[in-house]
Parts: C-alpha cells; structure tokens; sequence
C-alpha cells in the first residue's frame, strides 16, 4: 500500500472523528505517562463521558534492547484509541528505539479510530527512521484490518 493511500485512508478516517471532542484531553493524559517506565500499568474501566459502563482496555509497554513492544488488549475505539496513540508514538520516540512490535492477540474489538490510531502510528514511525508492524492480531482485528485494506500493510505480511 502506498504511502499516498495511507493519507487518503488516515484523512478519511480523521474526517469522522471531528466529533470526538475528549481525544485531545485523552492524548494529552496518556502522553504524560512516563517514558522511563519499562511498562504501563493496565488502563482499565476508561469511562468517557456519554459511555456508561467499564471498558475492558489494558496497554504495557516492554523494552528489549532498541525494540519497544506494546502489548493491547481488550476494546480499542473512540474511548481507547487515544491512549494507543499516545503509547505508540512515545514507544517510536523512546530512546534508541529501532522496532516497535504492537501485540494485538488480546484485542476484542477494533473500530475506525483504533485503526486510525495504527495507521498513524506507523507514518509517525516511518518519519523517524523506526520500523512498526503488528504480530499475532486476533480475529476481530484481523477482521477490521483486512476490511480497511491494511492489514498486510501493517503487518508486513
């Protein structure tokens, strides 16, 4: 997939979030997490306003050598996608980092945003010289990845 598809894609998907007015102030609360830490404490029960009840969401991040690793699970969408957004591009800029390996073998369900949230992530990526790919996607994310027409784009498959 061609880079100028991917901005297509990315403005596309970008057009549909304009209402998602919390995703600034979600960014901006993920991204002060400490980039010091070899993992994230679990996010769990992220509550936006409008959205009753708990959304099961976990994110750690792992360091090996200049390889970041990112392991989501549970439901990446509007109300989470900020937070793996933040936590990618804070993997891409941690210190000497060559690879980033996002883990989605826990993901129970992917919307628009999360898939936004990776594409971007991965131009980001690209842009600093470092390689992102997905390993071991469940099937629900495979199932949204190949819909969107990204799926070997990401996962270099």
């Amino acid at each position: 997939m061609s880079q100028e598809l991917v901005d297509r894609l990315l403005r596309l998907i970008s057009s549909a979030e304009q209402t998602i007015a919390e995703s600034v102030a979600l960014i901006a609360a993920a991204s002060r997490l400490s980039a010091k830490t070899d993992s994230y404490p679990p996010l769990v029960a992220v509550e936006p306003p409008g959205f009753p009840g708990e959304y099961d969401f976990s994110l750690v991040r792992t360091v090996h050598g200049h390889t970041v690793r990112v392991a989501v699970g549970g439901e990446v969408d509007m109300a989470t996608s900020p937070h793996v957004a933040a936590a990618l591009r804070e993997a891409v800029t941690y210190p000497e980092t060559a690879t980033v390996v996002v883990n989605l073998r826990s993901v129970s369900f992917l919307d628009a945003t999360g898939v936004r949230a990776l594409l971007a992530a991965r131009s980001f990526a690209i842009e600093h010289g470092v390689r992102l790919y997905l390993t071991d996607p469940s099937e629900a994310a495979v199932r949204v990845l190949r819909v969107a027409g990204v799926h070997g784009f990401l996962t270099d498959q």
